[in-house]
């Protein structure tokens, strides 16, 4: 028994074996359900649409764009310590874990609120919502186009961070001119 333990910690201190372990998962969760697979593509575009309409670094933006493709990894029910300890993943793990918190502290996982969500995963958020609002799901059909962006709007300092819709709207205003 205490040699299993043993061997299932000594597994997890080698980094590659982790980075294999995460890309297995995402995999896995895009093998069960391709549209996820689209879902993660489209919210790391939007997000990284975003984070270049906010003037960030091209190293944040690369960092935004692997977070978007990673986001929804906890639905193949990763542990956030395995995320976290990837050195190829550790730098955003916390944006991954906190992109369904909201600006004004009722989400989730930790209730955090406005400037103390990461600026990742509150660029993500609103990129994730977007694409969800658009898509038809079990529970909803999609949006228009307009729909969705008073949505956001509506949503703007409640759910989401304003300056952050503010910038999406901005980007998707100048690319429609």
């Amino acid at each position: 028994m205490a040699e299993d333990d043993l061997s299932e910690h000594k597994l997890f201190e080698n980094t590659t074996t982790r980075e294999q372990i995460i890309d297995v998962l995402l995999a896995s969760l895009f093998s069960k359900c391709p549209r996820e697979k689209e879902h993660s593509s489209r919210v790391s575009h939007i997000s990284v649409r975003i984070a270049k309409q906010m003037g960030l670094s091209p190293e944040t933006v690369e960092t935004i764009r692997l977070a978007g493709v990673i986001h929804d990894i906890g639905k193949v029910a990763i542990d956030d310590g395995v995320l976290s300890s990837v050195s190829r993943y550790s730098s955003f793990a916390k944006d991954v874990l906190t992109h369904h918190e909201k600006w004004d502290g009722t989400g989730y996982p930790r209730g955090l609120k406005g400037d103390l969500i990461p600026l990742t995963a509150r660029i993500i958020a609103v990129a994730d919502a977007f694409d969800a609002m658009l898509c038809e799901r079990p529970y909803h059909k999609p949006m228009t186009l307009e729909e969705a962006k008073q949505e956001l709007l509506r949503c703007s300092s409640t759910q989401f961070d304003p300056e952050i819709v503010s910038a999406f709207l901005k980007g998707f205003a100048e690319e429609r001119v």
